[in-house]
Parts: C-alpha cells; structure tokens; sequence
C-alpha cells in the first residue's frame, strides 16, 4: 500500500495539544466545499455543452466585428473633406435606421447588374 493513504500516527503530546474544529468551522467547511463542488460541476456542465459554447463564442465574434467595424468607420470618416463626411454621416445614419430597406435594396441592386452582366455576356457570345 501507499504510505500516503495511511493515517497520520497519533502522537498523545500532539493530539493534545491539537484543537478540535468546532461545529460552526466544520459547517463552513462544507459550505465552502459545497460551493466549490458546484463551480466544478457547473465548470463541467458548460465544458459539455457545446451548442452553448458555440453560442457564446459567436457573440463575442460578432461583438468584437462590430468594435472594429465601427472603429473603421471612424477612421475613414475623419479621413473625409468635411462636406463629403456630412454626406457619408447621413447615409449611415439612414442604414442604421432602415438596415432591411438596405439590405433589400443592395440585393435588388446586386440582382439587376447580374442580370444585365448576363445579356451582355449573351450579347457578346451571339456576336461571336
């Protein structure tokens, strides 16, 4: 057997001299093992959890996207001839109060020059 499992000799002198623990410091001691036994499992319960995981660290990505996008967009602007900043100001202002509108109108926008890049690739391939 392992020496490390067996229980300390008793030693009268020292056993004497050693204090028992008291109700109140043994109840502390299982509440402070209760509390660490629960953030373990908890600790474990999230490590299990991928879906979770994955959750949380889609948010911190699009959180950190959205910092240094926004960090990017100061720095063009104070980059622009003020008449120019104002301009581009508002357009921004506008997107963010009406991104769908944006984004409707960007693919419809997207949609039209496919299709005209299309008749013009079957323009050039009749002409062939």
């Amino acid at each position: 057997m392992n020496g490390s499992h067996r229980k300390p000799e008793s030693n009268s002198a020292a056993s004497t001299s050693e204090e028992k623990p008291t109700t109140a410091e043994l109840k502390d001691d299982i509440e402070r093992t209760r509390a660490d036994l629960a953030d373990t499992v908890e600790a474990l319960a999230y490590k299990a959890d991928v879906p979770s995981r994955m959750k949380d660290r889609a948010r911190e990505t699009s959180e950190t996207v959205r910092q240094r996008t926004q960090q990017v967009t100061e720095q063009a602007m104070e980059k622009l001839p003020s008449p120019a900043r104002e301009k581009a100001e508002h357009a921004v202002a506008t997107v963010q109060r009406n991104p769908k509108q944006f984004a409707m109108g960007l693919g419809a926008l997207l949609a039209l020059w496919a299709l005209m890049r299309r008749i013009k690739h079957r323009k050039v391939a009749e002409e062939e």
